[in-house]
């Protein structure tokens, strides 16, 4: 069980990383059972059979899956979907990590803009990751979405 402390006492981020891991790896599993548990959606909105042509992200705490995200490469754009942390480690800088490092992942391979549909709920982590409000609300499985959106030129 980790053990995480509040404030400056601990900086959580100093032991997270990211890395690519592949479609239906031992990792992925563990990343779609902890998108069950975030997104709290059917299997079939949590995990897609196009998902093999996806990029999977994966985030690690002490060698731990903890984060995931996914990226669907589309022209010059990726859209970035199904990020979730671990509920126990919300509100650490994890979050904001995970979305640097697809961030700099899409730099890296050409893309221009990084977008994602967040709910309502989530609109204030993704203003304050400087992602912009981007039309107007639409709904997915019927739970209402913004198009949140971040310039990722170099």
């Amino acid at each position: 069980m980790l053990s995480v402390v509040k404030g400056d006492e601990f900086d959580i981020t100093s032991n997270l990383s990211f890395k690519i891991i592949p479609y239906d790896s031992s990792d992925y599993k563990i990343a779609i059972m902890l998108r069950k548990e975030i997104l709290r959606k059917p299997e079939e909105f949590v995990c897609q059979k196009e998902e093999i042509n996806y990029i999977h992200v994966a985030g690690y705490l002490n060698g731990e899956l903890c984060a995931s995200a996914v990226l669907v490469p589309e022209n010059d754009l990726v859209k970035m979907q199904r990020v979730v942390v671990k509920t126990a480690l919300q509100c650490r800088g994890i979050g904001s990590s995970l979305l640097k490092y697809c961030e700099e992942y899409a730099k890296e391979h050409s893309f221009t803009e990084i977008y994602c549909y967040s709910r309502l709920e989530t609109i204030p982590f993704y203003l304050k990751n400087c992602y912009q409000i981007s039309g107007g609300t639409t709904y997915k499985n019927n739970i209402p979405h913004q198009k949140m959106i971040k310039s990722i030129r170099i």
